[in-house]
């Protein structure tokens, strides 16, 4: 039974738009501390209903022992979960650790945010993407 040593300083609240990475670095250890081996499962932990759903680009990750695992953490929205991102949309995120018997999970806060400047959601892909213009040419 593994459960989970967060190595960020805080993790209170993340900004993130959707296709935006972060890296979660994760560290898997057994009720006594010491390394083990686990697969982390990343989910949005309460939903009200499936068309709001945000889905993490990557769900599962396997950590290793005695190895710090950087998980790059990232999401796709559907178009009209993104065209309602208003102001504070918060999300509870749940890291959990599916090979264990008890409830080894932690949460945090993601506060959606929409595209950044530059950037332009696409319907297609699910999250921001470089707005491309041509440029001039002399």
């Amino acid at each position: 039974m593994a459960s989970f040593v967060v190595s960020i300083i805080t993790l209170l609240q993340l900004t993130l738009a959707p296709g935006q990475n972060f890296p979660l670095n994760l560290h898997a250890v057994d009720e006594l501390g010491h390394s083990s081996i686990t697969l982390a499962f990343v989910s949005e932990a309460y939903n009200v209903n499936s068309t709001s759903k945000l889905q993490p680009q990557n769900m599962f990750h396997l950590l290793w022992p005695n190895n710090f695992s950087t998980i790059p953490f990232s999401f796709n929205v559907p178009e009209k979960l993104y065209n309602g991102i208003h102001g504070k949309d918060k999300r509870k995120i749940q890291v959990m650790d599916i090979y264990s018997a008890l409830e080894n999970e932690f949460f945090f806060e993601l506060e959606l945010q929409t595209c950044r400047p530059g950037f332009q959601y696409s319907p297609k892909s699910k999250v921001c993407e470089c707005h491309k213009q041509a440029g001039i040419l002399r």
